[in-house]
């Protein structure tokens, strides 16, 4: 596939990544992960993204199947929206990407409700902070 593409066909869903509203990137980024699309999640992300679950954020470059778990696939996208405050930089400690410190960057908060073996469900809320199209900030925890 060719690097400089600048649209991105996800399912039914075509996003125009210079020109993608935050909330769909956000979408399309989480759907990925819930898929297992590595390719998509690649796209997606910019070059400094970290990613993490709780307090432990890494680098997302060249790590981003160690977001893939099999379970996922039966969770569904719940509530995503945009956060109306800016970015909390304190969220980030010492892992605040180049990209997000540069400013413009938009949150997103929402969650993945999976079921439990006991009919049950649970919700895993994510964070996921966009700039210029790109996520560069995946974050989530129980």
């Amino acid at each position: 596939m060719l690097a400089s593409f600048t649209a991105l066909l996800f399912g039914a869903i075509a996003i125009d990544i210079a020109a993608a509203k935050p909330l769909d990137v956000a979408r399309v980024f989480l759907e990925a992960v819930r898929t297992g699309d590595v390719e998509t999640i690649r796209r997606l992300r910019t070059d400094d993204a970290v990613a993490g679950g709780g307090p432990d954020l890494g680098p997302l470059g060249g790590s981003e199947e160690y977001l893939l778990l099999p379970k996922l696939k039966r969770c569904a996208i719940r509530g995503l929206a945009l956060d109306p405050q800016e970015t909390d930089r304190s969220l980030l400690r010492e892992m605040t990407p180049s990209s997000i410190a540069a400013g413009g960057a938009s949150t997103i908060r929402g969650g993945l409700s999976c079921p439990m073996s006991d009919g049950s469900h649970h919700v895993a809320h994510v964070l996921i902070v966009v700039v210029r199209g790109r996520v560069a900030l995946f974050a989530f925890g129980g």
